[in-house]
C-alpha cells in the first residue's frame, strides 16, 4: 500500500465488507457486523485542541490503511490510498443545559455515528469533538469497520494517548516507524495459499462443509418474500446468581465462558429446530503473527463450526461436543473465508447463525491534565445472517444483544425467543446431567422457516 495513487489489491475480509456494503442481496454472509466502529471519550479538564488534530492527523498518517478508497473496477474491489493530509475535527458547541451534559451530548453523538461512509470517495475517518459546559468535551473517532476492527481502537487509544503528550511536552507528534504495514499483511495472506498447511487446511474444509444441513429456524415470513433487508435487535443481561453459577459451570466443564455460552447456544438450536446436526458463523482474530499486533487494520476471518449431537447426550455432553469441534475449527483458521467459499463455488450462505463473544479491551486513556472516560456507541447493523448473538463480558454481568432479520422474524417472536433462551440457560445450569430431551422449549409455531 503506497501513496503513489496506484490501486492495491484488498485482504479477504475487505473484499467480503466490500461486497456487503455494495451488494443489496449479501450471498456470502460474513462477519455480521456493524458498518463502523467508533472511538468515544469523555473528556474533563484543559483540552489541547492543537495536540489533539496533530495527534489523530499522525495516526491516519502512519497507518495509510485508514486512508484508503475503495473502488470497483469491474467486478473487482480495487483500493487506493490518499495521500497523507491533516485530518478535519468536526465542532458542536451544545452551551449550557439543566440536562447532564453527556446526556445532551448522547444525541449528537448517536448522529455522528450513524452518519454512512462512501468507500469509493471517502474518507474513511471521521472526527467529532462536541464542547461541553465548562471544561468538558466528548471526542468521537469514527471508522468504517472496512479498514478497522475491535482491537485497532486499543492501537488508536494507545497511540493518541502517547502522541498528543508528545506534543503538549514539545511540540512534536513523533512515533518509531512500523516494521510492517496492512499491505505486507496482504501480501502475507495470498502468499500462504500455496502452503502445504493450507492445502491440508483446505481439505479438512472441504470435508467440513460437504453435505452440509440449511439451518431452518421458524419465522415468520418466507425468505423469498423478505427483501427488505431491515435488522431488529432485542437485549437482556445474565447477571447476579445465573452469572455467577454459568461462569462455575465453565470452570467445572473446562472451557472459557465463552465457549460454554456457545454450548448453549447451539445446544437452544438443536431444541428449537430439531435438527441434531448444527453450524454456526464464528469470528476469529487473524492477528497471529507478533508483527501485526500494533497495526490498524481489519484483521478478521470466521471459521464455521460444526457440531453433531447425540440423542441421548446431557449438557455435559453437549458441552464437549461444542468443545472439540470449536477446536478442531480454530486449527484450521489458516484459510480466508472468503477464498474457501470461492475455491469450493459455495453459492449458498454457509451460516445462518453467527455467534460473537467479546471481552472488553482497554480501550483508556491516560493524559496529565486530563480525565478521560470511554464512552460506548453502537453503529446501526445490518444483518446479513438470519440470526445473531452477540455477546459482551463484562465483570458483573453478561450481555446478550439478538442481532436478527426483521423482515424474517417479528419483534414479538424474537422477544419470546429471547426470554426462552435465558429460560434455557437457567435449566441446563440447573440440571447439566439430564438429557437435553428432557429439557422443552416452549416456542411460537412458526409461519415458515428461514430455509424455505
Amino acid at each position: 500500500m503506497n501513496d503513489s495513487g496506484g490501486g492495491s489489491g484488498l485482504s479477504f475480509a475487505e473484499e467480503l465488507l466490500w461486497s456487503a456494503d455494495s451488494d443489496a442481496a449479501v450471498t456470502t454472509p460474513f462477519l455480521n457486523c456493524p458498518s463502523s466502529l467508533s472511538t468515544v471519550f469523555y473528556l474533563k479538564g484543559a483540552l489541547n485542541r492543537s495536540a489533539l488534530e496533530a495527534s489523530l492527523s499522525e495516526i491516519v498518517r502512519r497507518h495509510s490503511v485508514l486512508r484508503s478508497r475503495f473502488v470497483g473496477i469491474g467486478d473487482i474491489p480495487t483500493r487506493f490510498c490518499d495521500p497523507a493530509a491533516p485530518v478535519p475535527i468536526g465542532d458542536v458547541n451544545l452551551g449550557a443545559s439543566q440536562r447532564p451534559p453527556l446526556e445532551c451530548a448522547h444525541p449528537v453523538l448517536a448522529r455522528e455515528v450513524q452518519q454512512p461512509f462512501e468507500l469509493a470517495r471517502g474518507p474513511l475517518v471521521r472526527a467529532l469533538l462536541v464542547k461541553l459546559p465548562g471544561n468538558e468535551h466528548a471526542f468521537a473517532v469514527t471508522v468504517h469497520h472496512i479498514v478497522f476492527d475491535a482491537w485497532s481502537k486499543r492501537i488508536f487509544a494507545l497511540e493518541l494517548q502517547e502522541l498528543y503528550q508528545r506534543y503538549v511536552r514539545d511540540g512534536r507528534c513523533i512515533l518509531p516507524p512500523l516494521s510492517m504495514t496492512y499491505s505486507d499483511y496482504v501480501s502475507c495472506q495470498r502468499d500462504q495459499l500455496s502452503s502445504e498447511r493450507t492445502r491440508q487446511q483446505i481439505d479438512y474444509w472441504a470435508r467440513q462443509l460437504a453435505d452440509m444441513p440449511r439451518l431452518s429456524l421458524p419465522s415468520d415470513t418466507a425468505p423469498v418474500n423478505a427483501t427488505s433487508n431491515r435488522t431488529g435487535t432485542c437485549s437482556f443481561d445474565v447477571a447476579g446468581s445465573d452469572n455467577a453459577r454459568l461462569r462455575k459451570m465453565a470452570r467445572e466443564c473446562r472451557v472459557t465462558t465463552a465457549t460454554l455460552i456457545f454450548a448453549i447456544l447451539k445446544t437452544f438450536l438443536w431444541r428449537l429446530i430439531g435438527s441434531d446436526d448444527v453450524a454456526v458463523g464464528v469470528p476469529v482474530s487473524d492477528r497471529r503473527r507478533p508483527e501485526f499486533e500494533h497495526l490498524i487494520g481489519l484483521f478478521a476471518n470466521v471459521v464455521v463450526v460444526r457440531t453433531q449431537f447425540r440423542a441421548a447426550s446431557t449438557f455435559r455432553d453437549c458441552v464437549a461436543a461444542v468443545r472439540a469441534s470449536f477446536a478442531e475449527a480454530l486449527l484450521n483458521q489458516d484459510v480466508p473465508y472468503g477464498y474457501l467459499v470461492s475455491l469450493l463455488g459455495i453459492t449458498q450462505p454457509v451460516y445462518r447463525v453467527f455467534f460473537n463473544f467479546v471481552s472488553d479491551i482497554d480501550c483508556s486513556l491516560t493524559i496529565p491534565g486530563l480525565q478521560a472516560e470511554p464512552l460506548t456507541l453502537v453503529a446501526p447493523q445490518r444483518s446479513t445472517v438470519d440470526f445473531g448473538l452477540d455477546v459482551r463480558d463484562r465483570a458483573d454481568a453478561l450481555e446478550f444483544r439478538c442481532v436478527y432479520r426483521a423482515d424474517l422474524f417479528s419483534s414479538t417472536r424474537m422477544q419470546e425467543c429471547a426470554r426462552q433462551f435465558q429460560t434455557f440457560v437457567a435449566t441446563v445450569l440447573e440440571r447439566p446431567d439430564q438429557s437435553i430431551r428432557n429439557h422443552a422449549i416452549e416456542y411460537l409455531p412458526p409461519a415458515h422457516t428461514s430455509a424455505d
